[in-house]
Formats: structure tokens, sequence, C-alpha cells
């Protein structure tokens, strides 16, 4: 009568997107881009650190926002992951100037 996950009947996501060659990567894909790169190594001292560094800025993020309910736990988190994999260089982020939206134009007909 339970519930049961069934992860060997889960079709695997597209992962196109990965493989298309983009100009901001030097022509490289995603892909090609991120196996090229070393990998960062960390020990569990390391990790612990970091950790405890992203829960004191969420926990930063939260007190100072107005209303505090689980998507604002979430976005904080996110943000102050993002900030510390910024601050480590372990990630960039540029804006993208042309933003079109993804969506399938016989839903809206």
């Amino acid at each position: 009568m339970g519930c049961e996950w069934q992860v060997n009947n889960r079709k695997p996501l597209p992962t196109t997107a990965n493989k298309r060659n983009r100009r901001i990567l030097g022509g490289q894909s995603a892909a090609q881009a991120y196996h090229q790169q070393p990998r960062a190594r960390f020990d569990k001292r390391e990790r612990h650190i970091i950790f405890e560094w992203i829960k004191i800025r969420s926990d930063v993020i939260m007190q100072q926002m107005d209303k505090a309910d689980h998507r604002s736990l979430d976005a904080a988190w996110r943000h102050a992951m993002e900030t510390g994999l910024r601050c480590q260089n372990l990630i960039s982020l540029t804006t993208n100037q042309k933003c079109h939206p993804n969506y399938n134009s016989n839903r809206y007909h």
C-alpha cells in the first residue's frame, strides 16, 4: 500500500543543451568545458567548514526577510551557496542579454 519510488522506470533527462557548442566557452560545449577542468577536492574537515559557512550565511539572510517560509529558506540557501562558490572562484555567473521565453506554441492556441 505504501508508495514506492520507481527509479528504474524513470527516463533520463535530455542533455542536448550541455552538448551544444557555445561561444562564451570558446566554442566548446558545457560538458567539454566541465570535464577539462581539474576537480576540486575537499576533505571532511573542509566540507564541514564550508557547510557551516553556508548555514550561517543562509540564517543571516533568513533573519533579514520579512516572510519566512520554506520557499524563502530554499532561496536563502541557494543564495548562500552561490555566494560561497563565487567567493572561492568555483563558478562565475554572467547575465544573458538575449533572454527568450521557452514555451510550446501549441499550448497557447
